[in-house]
């Protein structure tokens, strides 16, 4: 995610100065460096507290993150430029979609609920897949465990992250 960013923050500094133009880059700009700033506290919490930083931290980075993303994709500039910055944004709303899991409804219910996805993992799959993805049976009762514990909210963004949430329990795998 750091490379991303220094990689848009260099393409700003560039357009600036070959343009001269005052287009929204600036506040995109901006978003970017305290977006930047955000990921250099969450990399300290890090180092100070291992892999337990604080989810409101996570959120608040995950929110800047689309923020910034729809800026940057919004930003009226030569051709040219916005395909060279659709490359980093890619890979930037990627990253940013892989946070929302994390921090979304989905993750707060198995957090609230202290539920255990790998409770569920009592087969295994074909050889297409690894044996600690969830099958679809197993899928389908932690749909129905969402559900009833959580609501609509956290049960429609699990379907959303069906192939993510899938793997869940392949994380702690050796």
């Amino acid at each position: 995610m750091a490379k991303i960013l220094l990689f848009l923050l260099s393409t700003f500094f560039v357009f600036s100065i070959v343009s001269g133009q005052q287009t929204n880059y600036e506040n995109c700009l901006t978003k970017l460096n305290k977006m930047k700033n955000i990921l250099n506290n969450l990399k300290l919490e890090t180092t100070k507290h291992g892999k337990n930083v604080k989810i409101g931290n996570l959120e608040t980075f995950y929110h800047m993150c689309i923020d910034t993303t729809n800026c940057v994709e919004s930003m009226e500039i030569p051709e040219l430029l916005k395909s060279i910055l659709r490359f980093g944004t890619m890979f930037m709303r990627s990253a940013c979609e892989d946070l929302g899991l994390k921090v979304g409804p989905f993750s707060k219910c198995m957090e609230k609920t202290k539920f255990d996805v790998t409770t569920l993992k009592n087969t295994t799959i074909g050889e297409d897949k690894p044996k600690c993805w969830l099958t679809p049976d197993e899928f389908s009762e932690l749909q129905r465990v969402v559900q009833e514990q959580c609501g609509d909210e956290a049960w429609e963004d699990m379907l959303k992250n069906e192939d993510k949430v899938k793997v869940m329990t392949c994380e702690n795998q050796p």
